[in-house]
């Protein structure tokens, strides 16, 4: 599973990366699990939209079906990253992911 906020110690967070944060992760799945994965989009979306300080979410759809699925989320700092980062919710929807994905690219910017 992706550590999106790093191995920083939670106290140092703000000081590393003030303000909001926006993280981009694209994920290419196989034809074979696309409808399963996109009813996983629909759950991760709706699921980090009710996290606390979390700004918005979307998911941009794939134009070819090799493409990767774009999802991308906006928190009002680190701080909330990390919570919703570290919520069981998140836990058990990656975990779901998991077994969709394969492979999976992460940017995180503050």
């Amino acid at each position: 599973m992706t550590d999106l906020t790093g191995d920083f110690n939670t106290g140092k967070l703000p000081k590393i990366a003030p303000g909001t944060v926006t993280v981009a992760i694209a994920r290419t799945v196989t034809a074979q699990n696309r409808p399963e994965f996109e009813q996983w989009c629909h759950d991760m979306t709706e699921a980090v939209q009710h996290a606390p300080g979390c700004l918005g979410a979307t998911v941009l759809w794939p134009a070819k079906p090799t493409d990767p699925y774009q999802m991308v989320f906006r928190f009002l700092d680190v701080l909330h990253l990390r919570q919703w980062e570290r919520s069981d919710v998140r836990q058990q929807l990656r975990a779901r992911a998991d077994q969709l994905v394969e492979s999976e690219k992460v940017t995180v910017t503050a």
